[in-house]
């Protein structure tokens, strides 16, 4: 499809860009407040005046020529730490307001971000500085069209989706040569770390495993064992029993693998079983505790009533050499949102017998009668191994499960022929590389060594920040080789979004809602080129020569490489070259778009908020 100059002016002066006019909303106590309910307009207005904040905050983290943000925690000589950071999500954690909406709503935009971090490894910044004027257009449209908030959520859904859609297809198979640049642009041009990466992928394939984590002195290293390592870690830090790196670390650990939710009666039953019998009667016999680890589909809020004695039990070791000290025990719960057939790997490695729920009382007994189903005798049995399991706020690690400390193993080996199988079946079947992508994870899981790239450094916030950057990188390329490589620097969804304002554009509006979803392209659309603006402009005189970058980026089909902008100049823009450079997974911009769809409709959907107490009502 051609897109030309007068295209590019006409999405610019599309609609409106002013923000929804706002009422008497100023925060500040004006009157005394008889009730906590503040209404949907003062929401709206705290709403967005709350994204802007965060987009106007973390903006200078934005890009490669981004700066640093000083985190400074403590509040006198003693304590004061501080840390150096650009990383979007770490800056965005550290922000704090002093209100009750404003806080809540950080919160929410924090948890959704973690989501497009923990899945491509950058993004938190495109996505709160995006969803922040796409929020605000929304408003704008909801007002405008008085259209209720879901029925504009449900079309602004089925804009997002079409996005993806054609940002996905442009995936392409990742080549060793991608590994680099997608290196170059994750960690700001670093070419030792980029060259530290692309020899582990060398060395051992496309579906290589890294963990990143803290070296203990100056020397960075890379340790290589048996192992998997799942995207869930513990939810509650009372497991924490390695202070110095937050981490809950279980040594010759027995695993245990609830493969349905625990929240009948006979799953909490169990549950509470293998506590008493591995950790509280040991404690109270004077005799050591039985390395515990426990893995859930989830677990009901309402748990079990030794999970939550175990949980205060943990809690009250507070010292330093206590922590130290706390029973061997772990509890992982929501792993089935670790991916498709990845928690049955998992236990599959650690030899577990899955622990399951049966709706016919006569298949059960039978089940337990030939050693197939566990009962509440032999449940502490009904476990598998692992040499060690190491936790942290986001994944769990496990080294040398048993299956894998036997190389004869027919049980292991017959998996990862299924598994290569299915992989070579979706190929040949066509199809998409999401669906290939996850066999190929699942069965880098099953079969890859497991790599630890530990940084070093002499302070720990050179470590840090060091970290932050490698972490990244290395989360895109796992990403990249498992769905596919595309441009970087939210060009796929400027490119995407761009193209589907124009079809738009160039047919007949039908209808009301034809009316509204060509709004609501349009705001997607302008949304992705004033962030890529801010882009480029870090690397120009000023946002006229960012918009030629923008346009020109457009019309030849890949972004420019703002390293190479900024070395050039702008004098002679057409004369810059595309070096091809500017690579990250496909999926970068899908999940971006996924975090936005999130934020906005938490956001849009809320039609009035209700504070704690009436004095908090300061609205």
């Amino acid at each position: 499809m051609e897109f030309t100059r007068e295209d590019f002016n006409a999405i610019l002066n599309e609609g409106s860009t002013e923000s929804v006019e706002e009422t008497s909303t100023e925060v500040g106590v004006k009157e005394l407040c008889m009730d906590n309910v503040v209404s949907k307009d003062k929401l709206r207005s705290v709403q967005g005046k709350t994204l802007n904040k965060l987009a106007e905050y973390i903006q200078a983290t934005y890009g490669p020529l981004g700066s640093n943000t000083m985190i400074v925690s403590g509040n006198n000589k003693q304590t004061i730490l501080s840390n150096y950071s650009k990383d979007g999500l770490k800056v965005l954690k550290h922000i704090i307001f002093s209100e009750p909406l404003e806080m809540a709503i950080q919160s929410e935009i924090e948890n959704i971000a973690r989501f497009v971090e923990r899945k491509v490894g950058d993004g938190t910044t495109s996505s709160i500085i995006l969803s922040s004027e796409i929020f605000d257009g929304l408003s704008e449209i909801e007002k405008e069209f008085k259209i209720p908030p879901r029925k504009l959520i449900k079309l602004f859904d089925r804009c997002v989706k079409d996005l993806q859609e054609e940002i996905r297809s442009r995936g392409r198979e990742i080549t060793l040569d991608d590994i680099y640049k997608i290196c170059m642009i994750s960690t700001n041009g670093n070419e030792s770390i980029s060259k530290v990466i692309e020899n582990l992928y060398m060395q051992f394939g496309f579906d290589v495993q890294i963990d990143v984590g803290i070296s203990n002195d100056s020397d960075s290293k890379v340790k290589i064992y048996d192992g998997a390592t799942i995207d869930e870690g513990y939810l509650d830090d009372c497991y924490i029993n390695r202070m110095s790196n937050a981490t809950c670390e279980i040594r010759n650990a027995r695993i245990y693998y609830f493969a349905d939710p625990i929240d009948t009666a006979e799953m909490l039953t169990f549950l509470d079983k293998i506590l008493l019998d591995n950790i509280f009667s040991p404690l109270e016999e004077g005799r050591e505790p039985v390395p515990t680890v426990i893995l859930s589909t989830h677990i009901t809020r309402d748990g079990s009533a030794l999970m939550r004695k175990l949980s205060e039990a943990l809690h009250s070791y507070d010292g330093a050499n206590q922590i130290e000290m706390k029973p061997p025990v772990l509890i992982v719960s929501d792993i089935s949102g670790v991916g498709v057939g990845v928690a049955d790997d998992i236990a599959y490695l650690c030899d577990c017998k899955p622990i399951v729920k049966y709706i016919d009382p006569k298949t059960q007994k039978a089940d337990q009668e030939k050693g197939e189903a566990p009962t509440i005798e032999n449940i502490a049995e009904w476990c598998g191994y692992a040499e060690q399991v190491i936790a942290d706020a986001d994944k769990t690690k496990f080294i040398n499960p048993k299956s894998m400390q036997n190389a004869d193993d027919k049980k292991y080996e017959s998996r990862i022929n299924f598994l290569k199988a299915q992989i070579k079946k979706a190929e040949a079947n066509n199809d998409d590389h999401l669906t290939i992508g996850r066999l190929k994870k699942r069965l880098r899981l099953i079969e890859g060594n497991m790599i630890e790239y530990l940084i070093g450094g002499i302070a720990e916030s050179d470590r840090d920040a060091v970290k932050d950057l490698v972490e990244d990188a290395v989360k895109n390329c796992a990403s990249a080789s498992s769905t596919g490589v595309g441009y970087a620097a939210n060009f796929e969804g400027l490119r995407a979004s761009m193209m589907a304002w124009k079809q738009h554009h160039d047919r007949d509006k039908e209808n009301s809602d034809d009316i509204i979803i060509y709004r609501i392209k349009s705001i997607i659309a302008k949304a992705y080129y004033n962030a890529a603006q801010i882009l480029y402009s870090t690397a120009v005189d000023n946002f006229d020569d960012a918009e030629v970058l923008i346009y020109n980026s457009i019309t030849n089909d890949q972004p420019y490489n703002i390293a190479t902008v900024f070395d050039y100049g702008t004098e002679n823009i057409d004369d810059i070259p595309f070096d091809g450079n500017v690579l990250c997974s496909i999926s970068t911009d899908i999940e971006i778009l996924e975090a936005i769809d999130k934020i906005v409709t938490i956001m849009v959907t809320a039609n009035q908020a209700l504070v704690q107490v009436p004095t908090l009502n300061r609205y």
